[in-house]
């Protein structure tokens, strides 16, 4: 089956979009920009008018967020405790100033040596956050930053947002190497290429990996992962047997990168 693809640039990073059914692209690319775009204005640390910038701005007192806003808040503070604080969405003041408040692009064009300052984290527990009520906390010297978990639920509401648009079928999503699946996966599963490096051609050294069912299914939650890698020889990759996964995949497939920056 061939695959329908549209890619480009959003939130910083690259966006692709696979869908099983080409007469539903258009479709599913529109639901997924609007998304996007929602998700900009509501959780990006590099815009002044976004909904987490003034939220920031206003420390020490309750605020009363959106529903997008209230969700991304509440799967950072989820991973954070999953991760023991290993995932943190209390670092954005340690990363402003560490140098991390622009575009790689333009830090990159700028030429200059790249000073680095530590910065103690506050930790995800200083927040005060009401899931019920949708009220946000921050205390005085917490900057909130939501780049670690973000893209991925950005990602997965895409990727929900194009199934619903296209009506059926099966979409992928994939915003700078995150990646989610919503739909009827394409015979074999999809087959993502993993490289070292986001510039590398789809035919270049790597991994393929094989993500066979939908993420959002509820039938699969608590199951094993998705993404399955292989350590197989360059040039010939398989995959475990199972899932709707084909064994002896070919090492050509539709490239998801990463390596950009997300907000």
């Amino acid at each position: 089956m061939a695959l329908a693809v549209k890619s480009w640039k959003a939130l910083g990073t690259s966006v692709h979009v696979l869908a099983t059914d080409a007469g539903e692209l258009v479709t599913a690319t529109t639901a997924v920009s609007e998304v996007l775009d929602e998700v900009d204005i509501a959780y990006s640390r590099f815009r002044d008018d976004s909904e987490l910038s003034r939220l920031n701005a206003s420390p020490g007192r309750p605020v009363r967020v959106s529903p997008l806003l209230a969700t991304a808040i509440d799967a950072a503070q989820r991973a954070a405790r999953l991760t023991d604080g290993a995932v943190d969405p209390t670092i954005g003041h340690a990363i402003r100033v560490a140098g991390y408040d622009d575009d790689f692009s333009r830090v990159a064009d700028q030429g200059r040596p790249v000073n680095l300052r530590a910065w103690r984290v506050p930790g995800w527990q200083a927040i005060r956050f009401d899931r019920r009520s949708r009220t946000v906390l921050v205390p005085a010297g917490v900057e909130l930053d939501l780049g670690s978990t973000g893209k991925a639920l950005a990602a997965d509401l895409a990727a929900r947002a194009a199934l619903a648009a296209a009506g059926a079928g099966g979409v992928l999503v994939g915003l700078g190497g995150d990646i989610a699946t919503a739909g009827t996966p394409p015979s074999g599963g999809w087959r993502i290429h993993i490289a070292e490096d986001s510039r590398v051609a789809p035919d270049a050294d790597g991994e393929v990996i094989c993500v066979p069912r939908s993420p959002l299914d509820p039938r699969h939650r608590g199951a094993a992962p998705h993404h399955r890698p292989t350590n197989e020889p360059a040039g010939h990759r398989s995959v475990p047997d199972g899932h709707g996964c084909r064994r002896d995949l070919p090492r050509r497939q539709h490239r998801v990168d990463g390596g950009d920056r997300s907000r």
